[in-house]
């Protein structure tokens, strides 16, 4: 269920993708499988994040919390839970709340013995945060500082993995693309968001290639921001989303 899940969500199946996750959590419950229930609980989190139903994700977030003190094999979804939550913070303006919940994030997965699948998806929620930190904090150079060199390593994190799960590929570029452009370089910016695209639609991600034509389209000018813009909540659309200004890599 939950692999089959994976797939479902990360080609924007997000109905099945749901399904598959809630049997995998009702199965957990009737098996008293603990790690399981909270992979259940979490995997389902990560598809309504998706859809912007960050209400919904923060009631299954509590639902979650007492099964990780029950069981030391959850660590790997518990990093999970504090990557969606710190990027729910983000969203709401919570910044300090954000940055707290995101170091928790990467402490956690600084502890996991081997890269899991859904580290991918953590580490892209640690980049955002700290990348949007960053641009936020420009004028504090010492605090720019620190938050650049955190978002570097979320994005070398998210580069590392793609030995192990090639899926991390659309996201990998997507925030190092964010990255390229904060530090003054945004033709390698540009480069970056074309190879998150490419790579979204190789693996047939319609949620990462909507990600990829956002993010260029918010960056480029006239007539190609337009387009980008256009299909990017076009597929947005397609797949449900709820605000389309919830899921937004950072602006220029």
């Amino acid at each position: 269920f939950s692999l089959l899940g994976y797939v479902a969500g990360f080609q924007g199946q997000f109905d099945r993708s749901l399904k598959l996750f809630t049997e995998f959590y009702q199965e957990g419950l009737s098996q008293n499988h603990v790690q399981h229930q909270a992979m259940g609980l979490i995997s389902q989190a990560w598809v309504l994040w998706m859809r912007g139903q960050f209400a919904e994700v923060i009631a299954l977030l509590e639902r979650a919390q007492p099964l990780f003190a029950m069981s030391t094999g959850t660590a790997f979804v518990e990093s999970a839970a504090y990557g969606w939550l710190a990027s729910i913070y983000l969203r709401q303006g919570q910044h300090s709340q954000a940055e707290q919940t995101a170091t928790k994030a990467a402490e956690l997965l600084a502890k996991a013995p081997m890269p899991f699948y859904n580290h991918v998806l953590t580490h892209a929620n640690i980049a955002e945060v700290f990348l949007a930190l960053w641009e936020k904090e420009q004028q504090q150079k010492s605090r720019a500082a620190e938050f650049k060199a955190k978002a570097r390593k979320a994005c070398r994190a998210l580069h590392g993995l793609l030995r192990w799960y090639p899926l991390a590929e659309p996201g990998a570029w997507l925030w190092q693309g964010v990255y390229d452009w904060q530090d003054g370089k945004p033709d390698r910016a540009r480069q970056s968001w074309q190879k998150s695209l490419a790579a979204a639609q190789k693996f047939a991600m319609s949620y990462d290639e909507a990600l990829a034509y956002e993010a260029i389209g918010q960056h480029a000018t006239g007539a190609e921001r337009e387009a980008t813009l256009a299909r990017a909540r076009e597929i947005f659309y397609r797949l449900g989303v709820i605000g389309l200004d919830a899921p937004s890599a950072p602006v220029e």
